[in-house]
């Protein structure tokens, strides 16, 4: 009888070098086309946070409005002149609105009737201003997602109150620091937010919807930051007094989005942040109308329709701008 023969037993088959290197390429193309994907993904969130972030600080402003008539002053300060020299400066809008966004318990804390507010940290006499401690504490309320520079060691603020607007000081209602030496530190009185203002719904007579009442900044010159470390200000920063006299957290729509490629963690950036607006966002930044609602601003906007839209009663059109 013959013996039936077994089958031989195989051992399994591993990958050829080949077959590895088309898996790795696989995997590669995967994750190529994954992270794209992902980054658009998280530049979107952080862009509707940001988004959400200033609506919430434009219904505040509203909410302060409907309590006592009109909107908070831009800062409050003893001159009336809308770039004053000397003085004493009282609170920023941005303290003025805590109570709007339940941040009572820290506005109780300041002085708002007869303490002092810094602009800057600690030069020009910042560091002898009585509510620089409250000052000096972050308020995430006012940063942007996407903003490098803020960090739990500083006080960020990306956003800023809308003052006015125009082209430049061949403008009559926009003026240089009044010192003379600082003339690009700009500052008017023909937004809604500005040095003791008062405005009503009823004064921005171009319609709150053609008027900017907030907008996104990059360029504020942080203290504890880079130059700042010197002269820097907060989201709570008042006005500054002292040589080259300017605004903080407020500034006029004249320089075009995005213009200036300076960063306050390594570049001076005052001569900035009073007339310039932008973001880390590609492509422009968020600006809150004058009846809350929030709308991206692209950076290629016409420069003129964007000056006029910081202006609340010029009468100009703003043809090419569709809130």
């Amino acid at each position: 009888m013959s013996r039936q023969s077994r089958p031989r037993s195989q051992s399994p088959r591993g990958f050829t070098l080949i077959e590895l290197l088309v898996v790795i390429a696989i995997i590669g193309i995967l994750i190529a086309l994954l992270v794209p994907a992902v980054q658009k993904v998280r530049q979107a969130a952080a862009r509707t946070q940001c988004q959400n972030n200033i609506k919430q600080l434009a219904l505040a402003l509203h909410n302060f409005h409907d309590a006592q008539k009109h909107f908070p002053a831009g800062v409050v300060t003893n001159k009336p002149e809308p770039n004053p020299s000397g003085g004493v400066s009282g609170p920023p809008w941005t303290v003025s609105i805590l109570p709007y966004i339940e941040e009572d318990a820290r506005y109780q804390q300041f002085n708002i009737k007869s303490g002092t507010f810094f602009g800057l940290h600690p030069g020009g006499g910042g560091s002898g201003c009585s509510e620089k401690n409250l000052q000096l504490a972050r308020n995430i309320k006012f940063e942007c997602p996407v903003d490098l520079n803020s960090n739990p060691a500083v006080a960020n603020c990306n956003y800023f109150g809308v003052m006015g607007g125009g082209a430049s000081t061949a403008d009559p209602w926009i003026w240089v620091s009044p010192d003379g030496t600082y003339s690009t530190r700009r500052c008017s009185n023909t937004g809604i937010l500005y040095n003791n203002s008062k405005i009503r719904l009823a004064k921005i007579t171009d319609g709150t919807s053609n008027t900017f009442l907030l907008g996104e900044s990059k360029y504020l010159q942080i203290a504890g930051l880079g130059y700042g470390n010197q002269y820097g200000g907060t989201w709570a920063s008042g006005y500054y007094w002292s040589g080259g006299p300017m605004h903080q957290n407020l500034a006029l729509t004249m320089s075009g989005i995005n213009s200036s490629s300076l960063d306050p963690a390594t570049a001076i950036t005052h001569e900035v942040y009073t007339h310039t607006f932008g973001s880390r966002h590609p492509g422009g930044c968020h600006f809150a109308l004058g009846d809350g609602s929030v709308h991206f601003v692209s950076q290629d906007i016409d420069l003129y329709t964007y000056q006029r839209l910081g202006i609340r009663d010029d009468g100009l059109p703003t043809e090419g701008f569709t809130p």
